[in-house]
């Protein structure tokens, strides 16, 4: 269900919330690791096609129709590189989660190099025959971005992994909880820039394909969160809201 469908449910007026998250999850669709943009992209576009096509004959035209393309999901943001407060950001603040994993308090740099590591960096060890694994040093004390390192890492180190780094073993899923759109996606590009002008701060623009739903309802996958108490959902959506 639409984060936002969900808040009117239960309290009546419908809020946007920005709400985007990274996951990564193995063949078993069991999560690895998973990120949520603490700065919400400002741009979206989707691009939606078909694969049907039109061949003229010589009495008029025949359609083939091959289904649903793939989709195309264009995110660009910009993020401040230095400190940001909470009360600055409805995503994080007031909320007993943000709260314990970044005091409240959250250093756009940081959040920029978790978003570029995450996404496309860590597998820059494709790049040569023999390649390592990086350790960024940003990492250190980042419980998130940690989890998808040793993950990756220790599964390289084996001849056969049980969760390789690339795309046919630990696959990327997209969230957008406004929307309700979840789908398995790859990385087309993440084109980051900066200017003289605007030195504080750094654009992104980020290009993922879509291939997949992601059927999160799903009776085969066991929760693995625990449960929330009715003051922290209030909280939570309060802090939304």
């Amino acid at each position: 269900m639409s984060l936002p469908i969900l808040i009117k449910t239960l309290y009546g007026g419908i809020q946007m919330t920005g709400l985007y998250s990274f996951e990564f999850v193995n063949n078993k669709r069991q999560t690895v690791f998973e990120s949520f943009l603490l700065f919400p992209p400002t741009a979206k576009t989707v691009t939606e096609g078909t694969r049907a096509s039109v061949v003229p004959t010589l009495s008029g035209n025949y359609v083939i129709d091959g289904g649903n393309a793939t989709k195309t999901m264009d995110l660009s943001g910009e993020i401040y590189l230095f400190l940001n407060e909470a009360e600055k950001n409805h995503l994080w603040s007031g909320t007993k989660f943000y709260e314990e994993e970044t005091g409240n308090r959250v250093i756009g740099l940081e959040e920029f190099l978790k978003l570029r590591w995450s996404l496309i960096r860590y597998r820059d060890y494709t790049m040569k025959k023999n390649g390592k694994l990086d350790v960024p040093l940003f990492i250190i004390g980042n419980t998130w971005v940690k989890k998808l390192y040793d993950t990756v890492a220790k599964n390289l180190k084996k001849k056969y992994g049980s969760v390789g780094g690339l795309y046919d073993q630990l696959q990327l899923i997209v969230h957008d909880y406004d929307m309700d759109d979840h789908f398995y996606c790859k990385v087309n590009s993440f084109t980051w820039s900066q200017s003289a002008e605007r030195s504080l701060f750094v654009k992104y623009d980020l290009s993922l394909e879509c291939y997949d739903v992601d059927d999160r309802q799903s009776t085969k996958k066991k929760a693995e969160s625990r449960k929330l108490s009715i003051e922290e959902v209030d909280t939570y959506v309060a802090a939304l809201i």
